[in-house]
């Protein structure tokens, strides 16, 4: 009896191991036989491609903290991490495309290990993660898509967190703003509303509609804080007028409004005035207005060697210096570049510089000097970075730099960068596959080369720098620090 029942269990065994065998074959004709015969998503023939682990990358600019110290011990920045999907997910969404974890990492600066970590959200690789990241003397704010968190940035506690009605617009670099003094958070969405935050608790104060005729680009077009209140400029088409409007940051309430000139081209807010450069009867006029009365204080037109092409008064090339204004552009028949100058106090305008043979572009300024990079137009391979005085106009001194600039970073205008400090001028250039950096140290009153060395990076774009004393952040795939009187360049991520 014993004997048959152990040989009934053997056979149970046997049968059993041949079930687990034959399963297996199933599955290997099924992967490598089926697909010849039976047509399979496409979704799933991707599939293999999900499982691969990739190294994190680091986004945007990094923050250092404390907010404005020379020797700030920590520093937070933005970096993705993979993601795998399951695959009862995948067969759900018929969808294997991994997607990324979108991480606010703080460390130590100098120090390898985490001192805390916070999951914000996550995207897919289409695109890329439109975070924003503000700070002040107290917590580190980030907005991403409906979502807005307060923390403690030495601790990474969380002081709050807020979940909007509608996300914010993508690719608006200010529709989240802090007004410090105030306490107040201002934000706009989709719809035309800008909503005011208590920075302290989260809770919303206030929430302004626009009419649906006025454009989208009412809040895009560089909001400006001045004695707790916002200005915003709105650039309509069509018939409708330009204005700007004055509110208070605290009570959302309308202060002021004033009509500005159909033509408008461009807007600079300093010091509570307010400067229009706009078309009038093919005449390029200069105005300055008091605000927030709105007062006119002067109105003037550009001289025949000031006067610049329209489209060429663009954010990219105008700025303000020690009460004067310096535009970059071309004449209006775009045959030559100009260097423009215009004093603050009359709006007399005077051309610096004039040339036929180069396409120029700012760079950087101090206190008296123009850093202009020049590109020669019959000779493509061929830039220089000019040396301006900002009073005469003359060319102190002109250097070569690499022409092989790699225009591949999220802001075309990283790819070239100038420093100065104590009498020296540092020039970061990102340069082409193979992926790397150029860091030329210059005398600042000679342009004398000093030291130049060159480092190989991570083959990403290069999304964001952050100067500090004797440093810099350098956001370019991993977190670079460079180290200007070492010249030395080390990994500070991952």
């Amino acid at each position: 009896m014993s004997h048959s029942s152990e040989e009934s269990t053997g056979r149970g065994c046997a049968a059993f191991i041949n079930l687990i065998l034959s399963a297996i074959i199933l599955l290997v004709l099924a992967v490598f036989l089926l697909p010849d015969f039976i047509q399979l998503p496409d979704w799933f023939s991707n599939y293999v491609d999900v499982t691969k682990v990739e190294k994190r990358k680091v986004w945007g600019k990094a923050y250092t903290f404390p907010l404005n110290d020379p020797r700030p011990r920590y520093v937070l920045f933005l970096n993705t991490r993979p993601e795998r999907k399951k695959i009862t997910k995948i067969i759900k969404e018929k969808n294997p495309e991994k997607f990324y974890e979108i991480l606010l990492t703080c460390k130590k600066i100098g120090k390898a290990e985490v001192l805390w970590e916070k999951k914000l959200g996550h995207f897919y690789p289409n695109g890329f993660p439109e975070v924003t990241l503000l700070l002040d003397s107290s917590s580190i704010y980030a907005a991403f898509q409906k979502d807005i968190w307060a923390y403690t940035p030495e601790t990474g506690k969380e002081k709050w967190h807020i979940q909007l009605n509608e996300a914010l617009p993508e690719g608006c670099t200010h529709c989240v703003q802090l007004d410090q003094k105030q306490k107040v958070m201002l934000l706009q969405t989709h719809s035309n509303r800008l909503k005011g935050i208590d920075l302290i608790t989260g809770m919303p104060l206030w929430e302004k509609n626009f009419p649906a005729t006025i454009s989208q680009e009412l809040l895009n077009l560089q909001p400006e804080l001045r004695n707790s209140g916002i200005i915003l400029f709105s650039m309509n088409s069509g018939n409708a007028e330009n204005q700007w409007i004055y509110i208070n940051t605290l009570s959302g309430k309308e202060v002021q409004s004033v009509a500005l000139p159909q033509n408008l081209k461009y807007t600079i807010l300093h010091q509570e005035q307010l400067y229009l450069l706009f078309t009038q009867k093919n005449q390029d006029f200069i105005e300055k207005i008091q605000l927030p009365e709105g007062k006119s204080l002067w109105k003037v037109p550009l001289t025949r060697e000031t006067i610049l092409k329209p489209a060429q008064i663009t954010l990219e090339d105008f700025y303000e210096s020690n009460g004067h204004f310096y535009k970059i552009g071309q004449d209006p028949n775009g045959r030559y570049d100009r260097v423009i100058k215009i004093e603050n106090n009359t709006g007399k305008s005077q051309m610096l510089y004039e040339t036929r043979d180069y396409e120029l572009k700012f760079l950087h300024e101090d206190a008296r000097r123009l850093y202009i990079q020049a590109w020669n137009k019959s000779k493509n391979s061929h830039m220089e970075l000019w040396c301006i005085e900002k009073d005469s106009g003359k060319i102190l001194w002109t250097f070569l730099l690499d022409a092989s600039l790699d225009f591949l970073s999220m802001d075309q205008n990283l790819d070239l960068q100038l420093h100065t400090e104590r009498r020296m001028l540092y020039c970061i250039q990102g340069l082409k596959l193979p992926r790397r950096l150029q860091v030329s140290v210059l005398d600042v009153t000679q342009g004398t080369l000093l030291r130049q060395q060159e480092y190989q990076v991570e083959d990403a774009p290069w999304t964001g720098v952050q100067w500090l004393e004797g440093k810099a952040y350098l956001t370019i795939g991993d977190l670079y620090l460079l180290d200007f009187e070492e010249l030395i360049l080390s990994t500070e991520w991952p």
